[in-house]
């Protein structure tokens, strides 16, 4: 803890106050008064902010501002935390008795009621090679995370392929989810399968009612802010060819993750131009394509767990949630 504390004192950061930024000094490879840090100085904050010691250091400033009573929102109550813990042991046993625990994401969503949508998808991109498949599967998860906020006690979306009914987060997941296999989110009626900026930037509040099903005694919440966020990204997207390619792709991030030049690299996945970066033809072995290793063969290292995050095959769906107990950590109603 002590170093912990020596390295989050380096970065202009107290273990006892709230957050603060850095301590205002012109950054390393920066003009002094010109406000925009070199590449070095950004690389360097953002080692900074990834580092554990920072993580722990911030996260044990937190602690100790709610232990300390100075919250307006949260209160803990330590003497709590032995039944919390006996009580999260025998959930996790109970669901998972042989412990293999799914990834919470956006594709337990995907398989809300118990279908394998993931099953469809895959069909649907059958043809693709394994990196093309990456992105198309970033497109989805990267739009759908987006539109899912508080959708309001009242909203319901029918699945017509299962004539199932889902509400809250599992509803905005399965509605984004059959809007991106029919092609709402592409301006190209040849690749139904993907997320491009100019789609983002034509999407309006009347067609995202449309993909939610809202009328009158249907009504979504924050529909306009919805459409509104969908154009910002779509203009994000269109202003910077140079990670998204020219049609503003999403799913890019895959090759922005995967050539950073602090990650390991993919031995021969080179990305091509920007107008040919995107394809789907098949790869002789596509798992092996761009030296990707199989999301199933477990092996370690930082470019096969960013693969693996996108290319996870299904597991169980996620099972309810249960009432967490009273007494340990509350929240007042002023926390929003």
């Amino acid at each position: 803890m002590r170093n912990a504390w020596r390295r989050s004192r380096g970065a202009g950061l107290s273990s006892h106050d709230g957050p603060k930024t850095p301590a205002a000094s012109p950054p390393e490879g920066s003009a002094p008064g010109l406000g925009r840090p070199g590449a070095g100085a950004v690389d360097a904050a953002v080692r900074t902010l990834r580092d554990p010691a920072t993580i722990r250091a911030r996260c044990a400033a937190i602690t100790a501002h709610v232990a300390d009573g100075r919250s307006a929102h949260f209160a803990l109550d330590r003497t709590k935390l032995g039944a919390v813990a006996d009580r999260i042991a025998t959930l996790t046993r109970t669901r998972f008795p042989d412990l293999k625990i799914p990834y919470h994401s956006r594709w337990r969503h995907f398989e809300a009621g118990g279908i394998d949508r993931k099953a469809e998808l895959d069909a649907k991109l059958a043809g693709r090679s394994a990196i093309a498949t990456a992105r198309a599967r970033i497109d989805l998860a990267l739009v759908s995370v987006l539109l899912d906020a508080g959708a309001g006690p009242d909203w319901r979306y029918r699945e017509a392929e299962s004539g199932q009914s889902f509400g809250r987060s599992e509803g905005l997941g399965v509605a984004s989810f059959r809007a991106f296999l029919a092609g709402r989110f592409s301006s190209d009626p040849g690749d139904p399968c993907r997320v491009d900026a100019a789609a983002l930037l034509k999407l309006d509040a009347a067609a995202l009612a449309d993909i939610f099903q809202v009328r009158a005694d249907n009504p979504l919440v924050g529909l306009d802010g919805r459409a509104a966020l969908m154009n910002r990204l779509g203009e994000a997207l269109r202003a910077q060819p140079q990670t998204f390619t020219s049609i503003g792709q999403p799913g890019h991030l895959f090759d922005a993750l995967t050539h950073h030049p602090h990650a390991p690299r993919l031995h021969h996945h080179h990305p091509q131009p920007a107008p040919l970066h995107h394809h789907v033809r098949r790869l002789s072995h596509p798992r092996r394509a761009a030296g990707v290793p199989s999301a199933a063969s477990g092996r370690a290292g930082w470019s096969s767990t960013v693969f693996r995050w996108v290319m996870r095959g299904r597991t169980r769906p996620r099972a309810a949630r249960a009432p967490a107990p009273a007494g340990c950590l509350s929240t007042s109603s002023a926390s929003g």
